[in-house]
Formats: C-alpha cells, structure tokens, sequence
C-alpha cells in the first residue's frame, strides 16, 4: 500500500501537469519558430488600442497564429518551388546535325544549376532508306532514343500546323522551342505557343544567306568567313531577331559536311550561353532586327545545279565540289 499523503500526491500531479504544458509550449515555439511568431503579432496587430502581445496568453487566439503562421509557410514553401520549376525545352530538327544541338542540350541540363529540361521533340516522319528502303526514323529521332528519351515524347508530324499535333504539343506545356534544321515552315498558331517563343539555330551570319542551303550556297561562292547566328523565328524566312552570331574562317579544303557540323557545334554553345538571358527575357530586348536590304537568299541545291560542266572556270568547279552533291560529269 502507498503510505504518500494523498496531499503530496495532488501536488506531485500538478507539478506533472505543468511540466508536460511547458514542454509542449517548448516544442510548439521550437516548431513554429520566433521570428514567424513574431511576424503573426505584427500581422495581428491592431491599429488603436492595446497590443496583441497581452492577449497571446489566450489559446484561441494563440491557435489563430500558429494556423495563420502554418499557412503562411506552406504558401512560401509552394512559392519557392514554383520560381525554381525548370523551364519545358521543345527541339525541332531532323538530320544529324540537329543530334548535335540535342546532345548540348541533355548533357546542359543534367547539370545541377540547369534552369532547364527537354520535354518533347518534334521531327519529320520515317521515312524509306538505303537500298533496301527500310522506313527509319531520322537521325535526331534515332539519337533521341539511344540515348533514353522517352519515345512517347518524339512527334512525328506530317505538317507542324496540324491540329491533332497541336493539341499534344500544348500538353508539354513549353516554354521555349529550338530549332536546329527542322525542314518545315512553323504556322503562327504553332509560333504563338511558346510562352518564351522559338529561336532558331541558322548557320550562316543573317541575313545573308537566308534558306535551306547556307553551307552550300557560302561554299558555292567561295566566301573566306561565315558563321552561325541564334536568332527568334518568325513568320518570315530566317528574318527574326538576331540575339547572338560567331563567325568562322572557311578553309579552302573544307567540305560542307563538316563545315556544317562545325557550325552546329558552334551554334550549340551560342545556344546553351544565351538560355539564361532567353528565359530572363532580356534576349527580347538585346536581338538585333536584321537589315532586310542587306538580305541574301540560299534556295537548296537542284540536280541540275551538281553537273560538273569542265568548261567552267577552277575555283566554280573546286567550289561545287566542295558541296559534296551527289555529283553528275559532263
């Protein structure tokens, strides 16, 4: 039998009973923080009459702040992690070249400080190749999956303006789109998407040599410098906005091919260093408008254009041959 005056015992249980409500009221500070009870006082302040601070001691009130305090944090927590959402990257493109700017690009965001990720890719349709006329996607396609992309997010679009297209293309939700020799003209209704627009990667020093066959029709005049220009796509052929150029010397032995690939590679890095300033917007306002009057056009390349007529002067034939055409003799 416990000889402990009931007394003594009475007294022991409220000295239990404090305790637990100090450590409780210990945790809860612990957990909500000064600074932010403090904050819910001054948001709680009145504005004539007594301070909040005498009637903290009440414990309605006292829940009041701690909810308000609660919310206000999650807001801020939910806030945070929207503004550092990585920004949906679309890349239009179809031939090798266009691997090379895919490549940039994954291995750019799986850096830690990435601002962005590739959401989706859109290129041209298989199509039959090789003497025994498999149908194969295109290169970037081929790439693409090698590499682990998910093959649910590569379109393949008859035209860029289709509506069962488009809708899709809307459920990416992107930000920004890339172009890197897509080889299909893009519809207002496709360039109006984007939030942050389309840039394209050209490779010639805009606004010459405007057209599908910059490398070609630059080698095909004997031209010493060219370059590659990243630039906002527009309506109009290869005549938006110019956010960034880098020249090149043409060596008088270099073939198209790799001229190009030189080019893309290039681009590329023009590309990965300009996405802070695309996503910030202040690409908007530093891209130079091209000069139209100073514009040239670089049509592709027809068969009847690869004839080697040996009547023509050295350099004219040198120069065609450097385009690496599928080449007819005469």
């Amino acid at each position: 039998m416990n000889d402990t005056p009931v007394a003594v015992v009475k007294e022991m249980g409220e000295h239990t009973g404090e305790e637990r409500r100090r450590r409780r009221k210990v945790e809860q500070r612990r957990q909500m923080g000064r600074s932010d009870l403090r904050k819910a006082e001054q948001m709680y302040r009145p504005g004539p009459g007594p301070s909040i601070g005498s009637e903290l001691s009440s414990a309605p009130t006292k829940q009041v702040i701690r909810r308000q305090v609660r919310i206000k944090s999650n807001v801020t927590s939910s806030s945070s992690i929207t503004n550092t959402k990585k920004k949906s990257v679309v890349v239009l493109g179809a031939p090798k070249v266009s691997a090379i700017v895919l490549e940039a690009l994954l291995k750019a965001q799986s850096q830690s400080n990435s601002l962005f990720e590739v959401s989706g890719i859109v290129t041209q349709p298989p199509s039959k190749r090789d003497r025994g006329k498999v149908l194969m996607p295109t290169p970037l396609a081929q790439f693409a999956i090698q590499n682990g992309f998910d093959s649910d997010l590569i379109f393949t679009p008859q035209r860029a303006g289709d509506d069962d297209f488009l809708s899709q293309f809307k459920a990416l939700q992107p930000d920004l789109c890339v172009t890197a020799a897509y080889g299909n003209i893009l519809p207002n209704k496709f360039l109006q998407l984007p939030p942050l627009g389309t840039v394209n990667i050209h490779p010639s020093l805009l606004p010459m040599y405007r057209g599908a066959a910059p490398v070609q029709r630059a080698l095909q005049d004997g031209v010493k410098e060219t370059g590659v220009s990243l630039a906002f796509t527009v309506r109009a052929l290869d005549a938006g906005p110019v956010i960034a150029t880098e020249s090149v010397q043409v060596d008088d032995q270099i073939k198209a091919p790799d001229l190009l690939d030189l080019l893309f590679y290039k681009g590329s890095e023009l590309l990965i260093g300009e996405l802070p300033s695309i996503f910030d917007g202040s690409a908007r306002v530093k891209a130079c408008p091209q000069d139209d009057s100073k514009a040239t056009l670089a049509p592709k390349i027809s068969q009847e254009e690869s004839w080697l007529l040996f009547y023509q002067e050295a350099p004219v034939l040198h120069n065609k041959g450097g385009q690496e055409l599928e080449q007819k003799f005469w």
